[in-house]
């Protein structure tokens, strides 16, 4: 799941520049719906390592 997290850090900084600029609005609701499962993904990690 770390490497998952690095790549997906590494796809964000890479895709939202160019994003933000542009008004193609179903690359902006992918990226957010990859946002959401990436933070859903470390908040599960996190709770898995507390238990």
């Amino acid at each position: 799941m770390i490497i998952l997290a690095g790549v997906g850090a590494y796809c964000f900084g890479t895709l939202v520049p160019p994003v933000i600029t542009s008004q193609d609005f179903w690359i902006k609701a992918l990226l957010l719906l990859l946002l959401l499962v990436m933070v859903f993904d470390i908040l599960t990690m996190i709770y898995w390592r507390g238990k």
